[in-house]
């Protein structure tokens, strides 16, 4: 976790004064801190009994998180976004909405998976690494099919970066509760992760969206006050808001 944390922070506390992306590498070190701090609230608070009552396990599982969303983050690759270079050095705010969304996506995944008593830390490798694959691959049909990386990264569509972002987090946390529960069995986890299916329903909806949206505005980016950008807002909004409800209203734990 260091190591490869510290590779992140190297990165952005490299760039050179040229780029002028203070604000862009204040953000990018500050959303991984919030997101331990989440995360380690949510372990004391939720996790099984022997991780709650040990210190020594209780960091254990969250730098073993840190790792988590780190080794998971070259996936932005395959969304057609690179971290350092759109998000800092061409100061992109599509781009730095996402890769945020993406940090915190990661770790509500690998945050549902402590939630529940098992008999070791494998089982939260297990279920975490089923919440984050099925998370990270419907969100990389919503790239392509909405022809989101072109949006994003050449045209800088400032609207579709926060819809993006909406839709990562919202279903995140949806696939986050349907890792969550007491361990049974690798095959029974699978089978309890079907809870999640409501992830389908806000993919549907995500891609509607991208389909009715139409192509961005020249110089979106730069409009402030743009009323498409605050209708993206809404929109991502409503994707987080409808995700926390199906939550709250999902049968209780396995």
């Amino acid at each position: 976790a260091l190591l490869t944390w510290g590779d992140y922070l190297y990165n952005v506390g490299t760039l050179h004064s040229f780029y002028k992306a203070q604000k862009e590498k204040t953000t990018l070190v500050f959303a991984p801190v919030l997101c331990g701090a989440g995360l380690f609230i949510l372990i004391k608070g939720f996790a099984a009994a022997d991780v709650v009552n040990d210190t020594f396990y209780l960091f254990f599982y969250l730098l073993l998180g840190a790792l988590w969303v780190r080794v998971w983050m070259p996936w932005l690759r395959l969304m057609g976004i690179f971290w350092r270079d759109d998000a800092l050095e061409r100061k992109n705010h599509s781009a730095l909405f996402v890769v945020i969304a993406f940090i915190f996506g990661a770790t509500a995944c690998y945050g549902g998976a402590n939630i529940g008593d098992g008999p070791g830390w494998w089982c939260v490798v297990v279920a975490g690494g089923i919440a984050t694959l099925a998370w990270l691959l419907l969100w990389q049909i919503l790239m392509v099919v909405g022809g989101l990386s072109e949006k994003i990264t050449v045209e800088r569509d400032l609207s579709a970066g926060i819809r993006t972002a909406g839709y990562g987090i919202g279903s995140s946390i949806i696939c986050g509760r349907g890792a969550a529960g007491d361990w049974t069995s690798a095959l029974q986890t699978v089978i309890e992760f079907s809870s999640a299916w409501p992830v389908i329903a806000l993919l549907i909806l995500a891609i509607l969206v991208e389909k009715l949206s139409g192509p961005p505005k020249s110089n979106q980016e730069y409009q402030q006050h743009s009323p498409s950008h605050f209708m993206a807002i809404v929109l991502a909004s409503f994707y987080i808001v409808i995700s926390i409800i199906i939550v709250y209203y999902s049968p209780s734990l396995p």
